[in-house]
């Protein structure tokens, strides 16, 4: 029978040695704690799941918490709502290597005056494109000197951000169409 998957993108896991949780771990405490057919994808926080009875968000961050010691955001997303944004990307994905392509998930949704409102020009070469809680990023110079960061995100636009590379994503929808499909 096939499931619904969720998709919880974790921000700030696992990186530089901070917030460190293990993913194994994490399954083990989300199936303790009502998650169905729990799966995760790298070390970076990349969780899938089935239906849960409440928040999901919630009770994965109160979860992190208690388990690891660490205050994660967590932004959700469910499976055709990552199909959408994979299918409306607004760079050339065929020309450009998907590594300077990266995705943001925000939550919640910004408004779209705010979001209309942000800079254009605020790190030449870098390109950026929002469309509702998702912003599309190309760094064709690398991510690494860039002023577009999630920081800087959440702050003009008034919002929780995750970013995944373009490959990431790629994986991840793989996960979900299996999962989705029964497999």
């Amino acid at each position: 029978m096939p499931v619904s998957t969720t998709v919880a993108l974790l921000r700030g896991v696992n990186v530089g040695g901070r917030n460190k949780v293990p993913m194994k771990a994490l399954r083990t405490a989300m199936a303790a704690a009502g998650f169905r057919a729990v799966d995760t994808l790298l070390a970076s926080g990349n969780l899938l799941f089935g239906p849960h009875p409440e928040d999901p968000a919630t009770v994965l961050s109160r979860l992190i918490e208690a388990h690891f010691g660490c205050t994660i955001d967590v932004v959700l997303r469910t499976g055709p709502e990552l199909r959408a944004v994979a299918a409306e990307v607004p760079f050339p994905v065929d020309a450009i290597d998907p590594k300077w392509i990266h995705v943001g998930f925000c939550a919640p949704v910004p408004p779209a005056e705010v979001a209309a409102a942000l800079d254009p020009h605020r790190s030449p070469p870098d390109r950026f494109v929002v469309r509702g809680g998702t912003i599309y990023v190309h760094y064709p110079e690398g991510s690494a000197r860039s002023k577009l960061t999630a920081p800087w995100f959440d702050r003009q636009l008034g919002c929780t951000t995750t970013f995944r590379n373009w490959r990431t994503l790629g994986r991840i929808l793989e996960r979900v169409h299996v999962r989705d499909a029964g497999g």
